[in-house]
């Protein structure tokens, strides 16, 4: 299943999607996960660490284990221009 096929409207639902698209995976990275839903939604005002937790959320969940290797990198959020 694609990540990109899958409609969808918050940070939430877009970790939710990342899960279910890497459940096969031996282990979840959030790095990966937060570059992956930072790519579907340049918009997102939640920080890694916020991502990082629904990620982690949704695979512990789903009996997934969860690398945390991108959520201590520091709190900064690049602003979105319009």
């Amino acid at each position: 299943m694609s990540l990109v096929s899958i409609s969808v409207r918050s940070a939430q639902d877009a970790a939710e999607a990342y899960v279910l698209s890497r459940r096969k995976s031996p282990v979840l990275s959030t790095a990966m996960a937060i570059r992956a839903i930072r790519t579907l939604l340049p918009k997102c005002q939640s920080t890694d660490r916020e991502l990082a937790d629904m990620v982690a959320s949704a695979a512990i969940q789903r009996g997934l284990s969860v690398s945390f290797d991108g959520a201590d990198r520091g709190e900064v959020r690049v602003p979105y221009e319009l």
